[in-house]
C-alpha cells in the first residue's frame, strides 16, 4: 500500500502540474468561493432586513402598551415552553407528571397564541412588515425580569441585535476569506470548464464535440462536473483504493460460477478496472482540488506574513 500511495502521489502532482488541469483546478475553487460570497452576501441582506424589522417593532412596543405586554407574553410563554418540553423528555417520569407537564404545555400555547394573534393583527391592520419568523430569535432569549416583574424587553432587543451583529461579521469574514482567492486566481477565463481537456492518464476521455449529439451523455458529463465543483463526503482516495484491491483479490479466490446459456441480447459485461477508475475520476478531482486549495492558501499566509513583516520594519524605520 506504501508503493501504491506513492504512486498515486506522484501521479496527484503530476496532474496539478498540467496547464489544463491546473485551470480546472482554478475553476473549481473560483466556483466555490463564488457560491460561498453569493450565500454570504445573501445572508447579509437577509440580516440587515431582519435587524430593520426588529427595530421597526420595538419602537412600536415602546410607544403602544398592548402591543408590548403582547410581545412580553410571547417571549415569557416561549421560554416556559422550552422548560415543559426539555422536563417531558425525562425518561424517569411518571404517567401522572407526565400528564401535568403536557396539561401546562397546552395552557402555555394558548396564551402564546392568543398574544401572538393579537400582535399580529395589529401588525396586519397597521401595516408593518414583520413575520412570525422574524421572531424566532427574539422569543428564544434567555428571559430577564426588569424591577417591575416583566420581561425586559430593551435586553431581549439588545441580545438580538449582537447576535445579529455576530451573524453580520461572520458573513463579512467569509466573504473577505473568498475574495483572498479570487484576487489570486483573477479574472474567469474566457475558455469554459467543457472546453478544457479532461484527458487525465487513464480517466476516461471525454469527446466533448459529440456531447451535443447524444443528450445522455451531455447529462452524465454536467454531473460529472457537478460533482467535482460539489464535493460530497466520500470514503477517502487512498481507502477506496485498497478497498478495490482487496475485493480484487477475493473475486480472484472465488470459482469460477458455471457456465449458463447467454440470452440473444446480453448487456455488456462490466470491466472491474473501467468500474474502478470511474468511481475513482470524481474523488481525485475532489483531492486534486482541496490539495490546490491548500496549497494556495499556505501562499496566501506566506505574503500576508511577508507584508506585515515588511511594514512593521517599515514603521519601525
Amino acid at each position: 500500500m506504501d508503493y501504491l500511495k506513492d504512486s498515486l502521489n506522484e501521479k496527484i502532482q503530476e496532474l496539478m502540474n498540467d496547464p489544463e488541469i491546473k485551470q480546472y483546478l482554478e475553476y473549481i475553487v473560483r466556483s466555490q468561493q463564488e457560491r460561498t460570497i453569493k450565500r454570504a452576501k445573501n445572508g447579509l441582506e437577509q440580516v440587515g432586513a431582519k435587524r430593520n424589522k426588529l427595530k421597526n417593532l420595538q419602537e412600536l412596543t415602546s410607544k403602544h402598551s398592548s402591543l408590548q405586554n403582547n410581545l412580553r407574553g410571547m417571549i415569557f410563554a416561549t421560554s416556559q415552553l422550552n422548560k415543559f418540553e426539555a422536563e417531558l423528555r425525562n425518561p424517569a417520569l411518571t404517567p401522572d407528571q407526565k400528564n401535568d407537564i403536557e396539561n401546562k404545555i397546552l395552557a402555555t400555547k394558548s396564551k402564546f397564541d392568543f398574544n401572538k394573534d393579537a400582535l399580529f393583527a395589529y401588525a396586519n391592520k397597521n401595516n408593518v412588515d414583520i413575520e412570525l419568523s422574524d421572531l424566532d430569535g427574539l422569543l428564544n432569549q434567555k428571559v430577564k425580569m426588569d424591577k417591575s416583574g416583566h420581561v425586559d424587553l430593551s435586553f431581549a432587543f439588545g441580545k438580538e441585535f449582537d447576535n445579529l451583529n455576530s451573524q453580520e461579521n461572520q458573513f463579512n469574514k467569509d466573504i473577505a476569506n473568498a475574495e483572498r482567492y479570487s484576487s489570486r486566481l483573477g479574472f474567469e477565463p474566457q475558455k469554459s470548464v467543457q472546453e478544457v481537456n479532461q484527458d487525465i492518464g487513464d480517466f476516461e476521455e471525454v469527446d466533448l464535440e459529440n456531447v451535443p449529439d447524444n443528450p445522455a451523455r451531455s447529462k452524465e458529463i454536467k454531473e460529472q462536473i457537478g460533482r467535482a465543483m460539489n464535493p460530497q463526503p466520500k470514503l477517502g482516495l487512498f481507502a477506496r483504493a485498497k478497498n478495490w484491491f482487496v475485493n480484487t483479490f477475493r473475486r480472484s479466490k472465488q470459482l469460477p460460477a458455471p457456465e449458463q446459456a447467454q440470452p440473444e441480447q446480453t448487456q455488456p459485461k462490466s470491466n472491474a478496472h473501467s468500474d474502478y477508475v470511474n468511481s475513482l475520476k470524481y474523488d481525485v478531482m475532489r483531492d486534486l482540488a482541496a490539495k490546490y486549495k491548500r496549497e494556495m492558501e499556505q501562499d496566501i499566509k506566506r505574503e500576508e506574513k511577508a507584508a506585515k513583516a515588511k511594514e512593521d520594519n517599515d514603521v519601525d524605520r
